[in-house]
């Protein structure tokens, strides 16, 4: 293929892809602007402390590194620096994505499995799945594939960043698929099994939440995987032509930085959470009847039949504030039970 058609299939490409990061763009610019309130509220009404930091660092950082890439790839390419400057900001965008998923597994260990042998396994799997992605972003990054393609005449537009397509960063790509698949099915089946065949009253405390965290790593899951899937198919069709990187590129990065984030956020500001427990209720605790176990099954239907409501569990506080004088040992039972989630969420 000569050289003049190589320049107008490339420019075919990139306004191909073109519609797709723009609804891409406008996808994560929505969900920020609903999710932001939400976080800001979270962030500052509490002390600070480290995780918050860096929760509110990664949030940041990561949306803007997210619209800077927008922004450079609808300008025109003038020199070797703007593109540079692209590619960099995409491999510190895969990077920054990984303390939020660190936040996301450490929270979710420490609610349902401290000191177990499961939360090495999803510390192990999550190793793996980040070891991956650091390996791609080392070997795929090559200087020497980031000049554009220029003719007389013709005017390359986009400034698109470009990967290497050599043997080791082929197999890598194929070895991120099943990694991130793998660390993320075990989120479903630590979401789905685990927490009801649990007998005790923290079981029932915390299924509320259990639905919460459900949802939000199944849309995390499909926002996530079906862009990669789409990304590798891509790549694997072009082969080493650059578009065929590009469908992956604002879609993953932008998701990748969301979910972890936000299923964090619903971890952490929830009121199951030792921290708001003891902020906003202080004298915390169901009454008597939900101190009865929750039966073990698999089946979330069963589950839901004895999941407290956040109105109910209110409901349950006060009168357990009100009959304290009048019968003590209501009382006594209310601390248990606080006791014990408290010891199993902030255990490590």
């Amino acid at each position: 293929m000569a050289a003049s058609d190589e320049v107008e299939q490339f420019l075919a490409d990139i306004q191909r892809f073109q519609y797709v990061a723009i609804a891409t763009t406008c996808a994560v610019v929505y969900d920020a602007a609903v999710t932001f309130p939400e976080e800001l509220k979270y962030v500052w009404r509490r002390p600070v402390t480290l995780p918050r930091v860096m929760y509110a660092s990664i949030r940041v950082l990561s949306l803007a590194i997210l619209g800077t890439i927008c922004y450079l790839t609808t300008r025109p390419i003038s020199d070797l620096g703007c593109k540079l400057f692209t590619s960099i900001l995409c491999h510190a965008n895969i990077i920054m994505a990984l303390p939020g998923d660190a936040l996301m597994v450490w929270r979710v260990v420490a609610l349902f499995h401290p000191r177990k042998r499961m939360g090495i396994v999803i510390w192990c799997l999550c190793g793996c799945h980040w070891l991956v992605e650091i390996m791609i972003t080392v070997f795929s990054f090559d200087l020497s594939h980031i000049a554009p393609v220029e003719q007389p005449g013709i005017k390359v537009s986009g400034c698109w960043p470009t990967f290497s397509q050599d043997e080791n960063s082929s197999i890598l790509s194929l070895l991120m698929f099943p990694s991130a698949l793998g660390l993320h099915a075990m989120f479903f089946v630590l979401t789905i099994f685990n927490p009801h065949t649990m007998t005790s009253p923290r079981a029932v405390l915390l299924s509320p939440l259990i639905r919460i965290i459900r949802r939000e790593v199944a849309w995390y899951f499909v926002l996530c995987f079906v862009p990669q899937a789409l990304s590798l198919a891509m790549t694997m069709i072009f082969a080493k032509r650059v578009p065929g990187m590009i469908l992956g590129i604002v879609v993953l990065f932008g998701w990748q930085t969301i979910g972890p984030c936000r299923l964090y956020l619903h971890l952490k500001a929830s009121q199951w959470d030792n921290i708001s427990t003891t902020e906003w209720y202080p004298e915390t605790g169901p009454m008597s009847d939900m101190l009865q176990p929750a039966e073990a099954s698999s089946s979330w239907s069963s589950v839901a039949s004895s999941r407290p409501s956040v109105r109910s569990r209110r409901r349950w506080m006060i009168n357990s504030e009100q009959h304290a004088e009048v019968d003590p040992s209501i009382h006594q039972e209310v601390n248990e039970v606080v006791a014990i989630l408290d010891e199993g969420v902030s255990g490590e």
